[in-house]
């Protein structure tokens, strides 16, 4: 369970507090604190897939933020949702299209093709380590296409 799991692997060392066991979206999940050098660390752990593997989250803050990070902690329980399966089926993944630099193509007209970023620019230079380098003529480059 996500409890023993705080306790034994992920503050394994570290004195666990205020530890409560719940669930979130209907998973069993733990949280707790330890204290650190200068301020706390709020953990929380939820089963994933009804597994022996765990999600992780993690809240620091100095001791004069306690109250903030705790509040932040608050937040993040109450926003977690699981995807269903039938989301999980409706999901398509991008993909990495290979593509022929033609006359007239620039960096900047072939990342705005690329798709799942408002950083088209930036991926594609990234993609194709053309930081600083011209496109030429019949040279293949990628792109995250749908």
């Amino acid at each position: 369970p996500p409890d023993d799991y705080l306790r034994g692997g992920w503050a394994d060392g570290a004195e666990l507090t205020n530890p409560r066991a719940f669930t979130v979206d209907g998973r069993a999940a733990a949280s707790g604190q330890v204290r650190t050098e200068k301020g706390i660390a709020l953990l929380l752990a939820i089963t994933e897939d009804d597994s022996e593997r765990f999600l992780r989250f993690g809240v620091i803050a100095p001791r004069h933020q306690i109250a903030a990070a705790e509040a932040a902690m608050a937040a993040l329980k109450r926003q977690i949702r699981f995807l269903s399966a039938a989301e999980v089926a409706r999901i398509k993944p991008y993909r990495i299209k290979i593509v022929t630099v033609e006359s007239g193509d620039s960096v900047a007209s072939l990342a705005r093709l690329m798709r799942g970023t408002n950083e088209r620019e930036a991926l594609f230079r990234l993609l194709n380590n053309s930081e600083g380098k011209a496109l030429s003529r019949g040279q293949k480059v990628k792109l995250i296409a749908e």
